[in-house]
């Protein structure tokens, strides 16, 4: 679950998940830290669709960026295999066309 909270210009996000009582106490420290790890984040629109833009605790200059909506008071995110997407714009030319590396 996520709890938004208004910041200004940007939100305060934070994760709050479950904590298993029945596992080991250093996974249950574990996972009450990780709920105790808010984020900072802000939306941007670009045309009709939505994104959240997230950056880690620690600041650093990391984050993620995902497409979201909300529906009936639901949030839904899409996520983007990095992986499999950045294979394929490898293997791109400017002009769109397939790109085939030349063998010496």
């Amino acid at each position: 679950m996520l709890r938004f909270t208004r910041n200004g210009s940007s939100y305060s996000l934070q994760g709050i998940n479950p904590i298993d009582q029945t596992a080991e106490p250093d996974i249950i420290e574990q996972q009450k830290a990780d709920n105790d790890q808010p984020m900072s984040a802000r939306t941007l629109r670009i045309g009709k669709h939505l994104f959240l833009m997230q950056r880690d605790p620690g600041g650093q200059g990391t984050g993620l960026i995902e497409r979201y909506d909300v529906q009936r008071g639901t949030l839904q995110e899409y996520w983007m295999d990095n992986g499999a997407a950045v294979e394929f714009l490898e293997g791109q030319t400017p002009d769109g066309e397939e790109h085939q590396e030349k063998r010496r």
